[in-house]
C-alpha cells in the first residue's frame, strides 16, 4: 500500500473512532444526562440520622435512677483492610489486641463488623487522628441503671431500634421504652432525631466543606418520679430479708404519701436488673404491687372504722348491736366466735375490732345515716 493510501486508511479509521466517542458524548452529556447526574450525586452524597439523647429518670431529690451514657464502637471493613494490609498491625496496636485476632475478624463479604466497644476517649483521639481507611467510629448510648435491681420494675427497660431518616442511608439506633416509666414516659424521654446529609471522599470520608444540611437532634425530657432512692433503699432490704426468711412466692411494698397519694417506694419480689438483659425471665418483669388485684379483706377494717371515727358516727367505746348465732369460717369449714358470733347481743368497738369483728359494717351503717357516706 502506498502512502497516500495509508494516510487515507488511518484518517478514516481515527474519523470513524473520534465519531464514536462523539457519540457517546453526546448520549452521555445530553441524552442520560440527568441520570448520570443523579447517580454522581447518590455516590459521593451521604445521609445519616442523628440520634437524640434519651432524657434521665430521677428522683424526687434529683437522684439518677437511670440514664444514657456515650458509647463509641469500632467497626472494622473487612474489604478495605484486604486492600490496605499496612493498617493491619497499627489498627491491632491502637486497639490493644493481636493483629492474627483483628485479621480473623475482618470479613470482605461481612463489611463493618464490630471489633471494639467502649473505647477510651484517648483511643478514640487516636484513631480518628490515624484516618485509616478500614475502620468506621460509630457513637451510640447505652441504658445505665445504677442501682441495679433497685426500682427495676418501676423504672423498666429498653430496647434498641432503628429509624430512617429522609436521608435514608444510615438510620439512627435509639432506645425505646418497652416496660414500666421507660415505656410509659416514652414520648417524653425519646427526644427527635436529627438529620445531616454530606458529601464524600473515596475513601467514604466526609468532605465538611461541602455538608449540605445539619438538623440537631433534640434531646429527650428528664422524667423526675415521687420516689425518694433513701425511702426505696430501706424497702429493697426488707423485702430481700423477707424472701430469705420466710422464702414467699412474691413480695410486695408500697410506701405512700396518704395526703398525696404519692409514691415514695414501691418493691417487688422476684425482681431483675435491668442491666442485664439477657438474665431475666418474663416473671420477674411483672409489677405486681400494681398490676395484680388483691381483695382486701379484713385489712379493710380499719378504713371504714376510722372514717367513722372520723366523721363522729363511733368512738372508743361505742357498742353495736349485732345478730345472736355462730358464724361459720369459711376458711376453714368450722364454726368460730367472737364476741358476737358468741351470742352475745352487743360488741365494744375495740374489742370488737382486735379479734376482726364485722364492726365495719355497722359503723358505716351508722357513719352513712348520722353524717355522710364516709
Amino acid at each position: 500500500m502506498n502512502p497516500r493510501n495509508r494516510v487515507i486508511t488511518v484518517t478514516m479509521l481515527l474519523a470513524a473512532a473520534f465519531t464514536g466517542i462523539s457519540i457517546r458524548l453526546v448520549w452521555i452529556q445530553m441524552v442520560k444526562q440527568d441520570d448520570y447526574r443523579e447517580e454522581a450525586i447518590k455516590m459521593h452524597t451521604y445521609g445519616e440520622a442523628v440520634p437524640a439523647q434519651r432524657g434521665s429518670i430521677l428522683d424526687v431529690s434529683g437522684r439518677v435512677l437511670a440514664q444514657s451514657m456515650p458509647l463509641v464502637e469500632v467497626r472494622l471493613d473487612g474489604k478495605v483492610l484486604a486492600e490496605r494490609p499496612q493498617e493491619l498491625p497499627v489498627l491491632a496496636e491502637m486497639l490493644g489486641v493481636s493483629a492474627e485476632w483483628l485479621k480473623g475478624q475482618a470479613d470482605p463479604e461481612n463489611r463493618y463488623q464490630k471489633i471494639a466497644e467502649g473505647v477510651g476517649a484517648e483511643v478514640e483521639g487516636k484513631l480518628r487522628a490515624s484516618r485509616l481507611r478500614c475502620i468506621r467510629l460509630e457513637r451510640k448510648t447505652v441504658r445505665n441503671y445504677p442501682n441495679g435491681t433497685e426500682t427495676a420494675q418501676i423504672l423498666g427497660y429498653v430496647n434498641l431500634r432503628e429509624q430512617a431518616g429522609s436521608a435514608g442511608d444510615r438510620p439512627a439506633v435509639f432506645e425505646v421504652g418497652e416496660a414500666g416509666v421507660e415505656k410509659s414516659m416514652d414520648r417524653y424521654l425519646r427526644g427527635v432525631a436529627g438529620e445531616r446529609r454530606m458529601i464524600r471522599d473515596a475513601a467514604r470520608r466526609e468532605i465538611p466543606y461541602f455538608r449540605l444540611s445539619d438538623r440537631p437532634a433534640r434531646d429527650g425530657y428528664h422524667v423526675v418520679l415521687t420516689l425518694d432512692q433513701s425511702i426505696q433503699h430501706i424497702v429493697e432490704r426488707e423485702a430481700d430479708a423477707l424472701m430469705e426468711q420466710f422464702h414467699p412466692e412474691d413480695v410486695h411494698i408500697v410506701v405512700m404519701r396518704p395526703a398525696t397519694g404519692e409514691i415514695l417506694a414501691m418493691s417487688s419480689r422476684p425482681t431483675f436488673d435491668p442491666n442485664q438483659r439477657q438474665t431475666f425471665g418474663s416473671e420477674a418483669l411483672k409489677n405486681r404491687a400494681i398490676a395484680d388485684t388483691y381483695e382486701p379483706g379484713s385489712t379493710f377494717k380499719i378504713v371504714t372504722l376510722a372514717a367513722g371515727l372520723n366523721e363522729g358516727a363511733a368512738d372508743l367505746e361505742s357498742t353495736y348491736f349485732c345478730e345472736d348465732g355462730w358464724w361459720p369460717n369459711r376458711a376453714t369449714s368450722a364454726w368460730r366466735s367472737s364476741p358476737c358470733r358468741s351470742g352475745r347481743k352487743n360488741f365494744f368497738t375495740t374489742p370488737g375490732f382486735s379479734v376482726s369483728e364485722n364492726a365495719h359494717k355497722k359503723v358505716k351503717g351508722d357513719c352513712r345515716e348520722r353524717r355522710r357516706a364516709c
